[in-house]
């Protein structure tokens, strides 16, 4: 045992002085260095006869700052050998998993199977090795703050940042660089590599790429630019007949401003253009915008501006503004015509933390009836038949029950060319309270469920259409303003233990802007040498109030039917009925007394017309009704469920299953009408046979009597023709979703629309993550009260009967190739609604679609073969024929 103990002593005073050694040694020929290095290794320290091995798993050294002027740390897998004659420390890896040997040094690291690193010359040199089967594994991995570089071995003096590497692979932006020899060196901060032989891609395969662009020089400038001399493209190995005089690639992530190229386009119509060129400006981090272009040598033309802004925790939006130019053949030609149509959007959006309690956002959007027809091969535009525009702020009053909100909103018909506004509109509510109940009274009272709420809504409102509304947006006899009042109080009340009594007062005050009045005047129409009737609307502006008061009185319960199976997996079958009365009672509005209505004569035979001073339906301010209410409301909600074993289900055992999802009826009787008083009978119901399949239902059940034109009479059908009543319309739908669910891929086919890269194909994203999906829809409307001219006169023909279905979805063909379609067949006409295909094919680096609408009004194609990355989006290929080529 005391042998043992002194050789262990021995050992260590050993190790001791040999670290002694080795610091003074690196000091002293840490004075004159030699700054050079070659890159070969021709021995190895594992041989020599003079080197010190410290033999250890894994080791980690701290060396002095004195030789390198900062602190090495280095360490290896396998072993580390010091080699005193030669000043060379050697470091090497265990296996390819962990077995790496690692040189951290300021900002730079190093990790490679085999490092060797000299303190005289300040030079490391890396390399990979051999493992048991002759592989090279281990290959150097170089880091200088975020930049990254793969090579097969290299060599770099630690003191003066420079070094040569061979077999480079690194990544700059979204291009990657393949070198076969470099220099590289630290200057003011930045890593410079100067290549020979070098190739640029975005095609992330480090060993054989599908394309890149190749030169002889090329400079690398980290986080900032890529710059070549003369270079040309290589595609599989192919090279493109093409020498560009000189490369710029950006290879950073800050906005630049710069000149956006346009593409090469063609139309049958249009001629030759050029398309999407313009310029971009970077701005900063809180805005960008770019201008673009399209010129065709038939004399079109389209400029769009876009832009987007963001502040970080307080807002975000985009804004696009297009003119566009479209002409149809030869100016001053026959059949020629010019358009002048632009299109207008923006959004905004404010982020929820920047002012709680408070919120704005906007969706604008307005357009010339024919620009999407003109300039979009979007098929949703193109057959959209509306644009909509809303501005909304939100205000919520903190502690108070107060709420605001102000808007601002557009409506544009394509097809019937209406226009309409609120300009502005604002809702003032406040929240339900209970004026009765007192917190401090434990104590429930009957009253204490009185409640009631108020909503206050100003409305400006203006109804126009395209040829009138630069004069109509400026003329306020034209705006149909108004204030809407609502007062409801209410209470809720259980009776019978089973019963929910819950009686009602609304109360509705609305102020008008206008009042009308109506006067039936003759003119003689000397065209037709005839006397002539007209009636003439009088309009008067000023402040004019109309009350409209009802009271509701409602009784529901809830009943629930059981029926015990015990068959099989059948447990029980449960019926559960809701169902309520409510009684109503409201006076006519439309009595003299109130002085809300008039009549005018509005023929010569005497016939008068009741119409309201105020009230308009275009105004969006409450209604005042006519006629007295004197009625009781029925309705009856209905569901049927089975209980079945289950056993998935581990608590119970048991599952629900739906047999209808609802079966509802409602009606009601006016006990105060002149006649009519039975209300149409609604029917509706809904179902979910089974798993992503529905089915809905509804009809309107018509009890009184119909003449052959179509008037509506107060005797029942069932008196006049012996029939219960008649369907006036109906409606039924159903529809399924199919789809295999599959884990989802982390890469989509391409990535989503980039607002400033330009592109002249459909869809620029597509997703392989579901194999296939699938969804079918048919719906079916009956009308049974359906008009048609014979003669002069309208009368009542059969029922009819509109039916169509339409199906869409994708499927991925392989796990490169993926189709989508949509199309449907309207079973009326006997003609296909419109169809559309869409082909993509993933090609690594590149991606490739073609949209085809085969037949149609829009009948068209667009292929496209393109570079997924931004940084070269102006690689692609584009070829189209739009519907107005055809």
């Amino acid at each position: 045992m005391v042998l043992v103990n002194k050789l262990s002593t021995i050992k260590c005073i050993y190790h001791a002085s040999f670290v002694l050694l080795l610091c003074i040694s690196m000091n002293v020929h840490g004075q004159n260095r030699n700054t050079s290095e070659n890159i070969s290794d021709n021995g190895s320290a594992r041989s020599g006869t003079t080197a010190l091995k410290t033999a250890k798993d894994s080791n980690k050294v701290n060396e002095s700052a004195s030789s390198f002027g900062a602190q090495v740390n280095y360490n290896a897998k396998d072993s580390i050998v010091f080699d005193m004659e030669n000043k060379n420390v050697y470091l090497y890896g265990k296996d390819n998993k962990d077995g790496k040997t690692h040189v951290d040094y300021t900002d730079s690291k190093i990790d490679a199977a085999y490092i060797r690193i000299n303190y005289t010359t300040n030079v490391i040199y890396a390399s990979g090795a051999k493992d048991s089967a002759g592989k090279i594994i281990g290959k150097p991995v170089f880091i200088q703050g975020k930049d990254k570089i793969y090579s097969d071995s290299l060599a770099y003096d630690f003191k003066t940042k420079k070094g040569k590497v061979y077999n480079l692979f690194t990544q700059e932006g979204e291009g990657y660089i393949h070198i076969k020899e470099a220099k590289m060196e630290k200057v003011l901060g930045k890593q410079i590599i100067y290549a020979k032989d070098a190739k640029y891609t975005t095609c992330n395969l480090p060993e054989d790429p599908h394309f890149y662009i190749t030169s002889n020089s090329m400079k690398l400038m980290a986080n900032d630019k890529v710059i070549t001399g003369p270079a040309y493209m290589v595609i599989e190995d192919v090279p493109i007949p093409l020498v560009l005089p000189f490369g710029f690639f950006p290879a950073n992530s800050r906005q630049t401003s710069g000149i956006i190229i346009p593409s090469y386009g063609e139309s049958a119509t249009q001629g030759f253009g050029l398309l999407g060129g313009g310029y971009y400006f970077g701005g900063n981090q809180n805005y960008d915008a770019k201008l673009t272009g399209d010129i065709y040598t038939e004399g079109n033309y389209k400029i769009d501006l876009y832009a987007r802004y963001k502040e970080i925790y307080a807002y975000t939006g985009n804004f696009d503004l297009s003119y566009a130019k479209n002409q149809i053949g030869l100016v001053e030609t026959p059949g020629s015509s010019v358009q002048q149509n632009y299109q207008l959007s923006w959004s905004h959006q404010q982020d929820i933390k920047a002012n709680p309690g408070t919120s704005f956002s906007a969706s604008v959007n307005a357009a010339t009836p024919s620009y999407f027809t003109k300039n979009s091969y979007d098929l949703s535009q193109l057959t959209s038949q509306t644009l909509n525009s809303s501005i909304n702020y939100t205000k919520t009053f903190l502690n108070t029950p107060f709420n605001l909100s102000i808007s601002m909103a557009n409506n544009e018909n394509f097809q019937t060319k209406a226009f309409t506004f609120d300009l502005p509109d604002a809702t003032f509510t406040m929240n339900r309270l209970n004026p009765f109940k007192k917190k401090s009274d434990p104590k429930k009272h009957w009253y204490d469920e009185i409640n009631f709420t108020y909503t206050a809504k100003l409305v400006n409102h203006l109804a126009t259409s395209d040829s009138t509304i630069k004069e109509d947006l400026l003329n306020t006899t034209k705006y149909r303003s108004g204030l809407d009042q609502e007062i409801p109080i209410s209470a809720s009340f259980k009776v019978f233990n089973y019963f929910t009594l819950t009686p009602s007062i609304n109360n509705s005050i609305y102020i008008y802007d206008k009042k009308f009045t109506y006067q039936y005047q003759t003119f003689y129409d000397p065209k037709r040498n005839q006397v002539r009737d007209t009636t003439v609307q009088n309009i008067y502006s000023g402040i004019y109030e109309a009350d409209v008061h009802s009271a509701n009185l409602a009784l529901g319960t809830t009943i629930y039917g059981m029926y015990k199976i015990n068959r099989g997996k059948l447990i029980a079958f449960r019926h559960t009925m809701t169902p309520t009365l409510t009684a109503t009672y409201m006076p006519d509005y439309s009595d003299p007394r109130f002085k809300y209505y008039g009549s005018y004569l509005y023929n010569s035979y005497r016939q008068t017309q009741k119409y309201s001073y105020y009230y308009d339906a275009t105004s969006g301010i409450g209604s005042l009704p006519q006629g007295r209410q004197g009625a009781m409301q029925f309705s009856l909600n209905n569901t049927f469920e089975l209980k079945v074993k289950d056993k998935k289900d581990s608590v119970t055992g048991t599952k629900k299953i739906k047999i209808l999802d609802y079966l509802n009826l409602s009606s009601s009787y006016n006990f105060l009408a002149d006649s009519l008083n039975l209300t149409p009978v609604s029917l509706s119901t809904a179902a979910t046979p089974v798993k992503n399949f529905n089915i809905q239902a509804n009809a309107i059940f018509d009890p009184y009597y119909y003449d052959k034109y179509g008037n509506e009479h107060k005797e029942f059908d069932l008196d006049e023709t012996g029939h219960l009543g008649q369907i006036t319309s109906g409606n039924l739908t159903f529809g399924t979703s199919l789809n295999h669910n599959a884990p989802a891929k982390t890469t989509p086919l391409v990535a989503p629309r980039n607002p400033f890269v330009y592109y002249n194909y459909p869809q620029p994203y597509a997703s392989f993550d579901i194999p296939w999906n699938v969804h079918i829809n048919y719906s079916a409307n009956y009308n049974g009260l359906n008009k048609v001219l014979v003669g002069e006169v309208y009368e009542l023909g059969k029922p009819t009967i509109t039916h169509s279905a339409t199906v869409s979805g994708d499927i991925n063909l392989t796990k490169n190739w993926k189709i989508t379609y949509q199309s449907g067949y309207d079973f009326t006409t006997q003609q296909a609604t419109i169809s559309q295909i869409t082909v993509y094919r993933d090609l690594h680096c590149w991606a490739m679609s073609f949209l085809w609408i085969p037949f149609g009004t829009y009948r068209s194609y667009v292929f496209n073969i393109h570079v997924k990355a931004s940084t070269l989006s102006d690689l692609k290929l584009d070829k189209r024929k739009l519907y107005q080529d055809f």
